[in-house]
């Protein structure tokens, strides 16, 4: 097997610990944490500047979760390619498949993140 299937399948199970980890975490907050609606939460981050509040209302749960549900679509599709190199065993280049490095990136801080994944 080569050194791209194996880290190709290490990079998915990362990919998929840390999509676990945020459907988890972002369960966990509830209506009343977050707030109903946007005076509900201005009221409680009143402190925070317009361009803070704007980019906190933007992460809100919902958005989370769909951001989660579209990587594990992209984990998916992936499930087609038997290496996990890339679509179908198309993908031949160096290192694991473009699509898969992309979506690590946003985690590319966590200390399991190998740093040949960077895209």
């Amino acid at each position: 097997m080569s050194t791209n299937k194996v880290a190709g399948r290490d990079l998915i199970v990362f990919l998929n610990a840390r999509l676990d980890e945020d459907w988890q975490i972002t369960l966990a907050v509830t209506a009343d944490d977050w707030g109903a609606g946007d005076e509900a939460i201005r009221l409680e981050w009143e402190d925070l500047p317009d361009a803070a509040f704007r980019h906190a209302k933007r992460h809100d749960p919902a958005r989370v979760l769909r951001e989660v549900e579209a990587g594990r679509r992209i984990l998916d599709r992936h499930r087609l390619c038997p290496s996990g190199a890339g679509y179908d065993d198309m993908w031949t280049g160096p290192g694991p498949c473009p699509d898969l490095s992309d979506l690590a990136d946003r985690w590319n801080d966590h200390p399991d993140y190998d740093p040949a994944w960077r895209p």
